[in-house]
């Protein structure tokens, strides 16, 4: 049995809690404030099974950025987003291992009987 390589993921809850604490010290008032948080977690909870969910998810959660904390775009663009892409990309990468593997070895086994 092969084992993938997994790449480094970044802890969801210490992004939540990274941005809860930005948006905090930069003055969002914390029904805005509550409302991205909801957004960094729903990308952070999106099914890798589907890239036009993570899109659409890390999609929404700019717009919202950009409207309602637009001093803010800077940081997510910069610290936020490149982390939660990456987490999405090795959930994937695990997933496509995962089912190659799951083919590899029906074929084995069909080439034993």
């Amino acid at each position: 049995m092969h084992f993938v390589s997994i790449d480094h993921v970044y802890c969801s809850r210490h992004i939540l809690e990274n941005v809860q604490r930005h948006l905090t010290d930069g003055g969002i008032d914390v029904k805005t404030r509550q409302q991205i948080v909801n957004l960094v977690n729903r990308c952070s909870d999106v099914s890798c099974d589907s890239s036009s969910a993570s899109d659409n998810a890390v999609d929404q959660l700019m717009e919202s950025v950009r409207l309602q904390a637009p001093e803010h775009v800077d940081y997510f663009t910069r610290h936020v987003i490149p982390k939660l892409q990456h987490n999405i990309t090795v959930k994937y990468n695990v997933l496509i291992h995962n089912v190659k593997q799951k083919i590899a070895d029906i074929l084995q086994e069909s080439y034993r009987n």
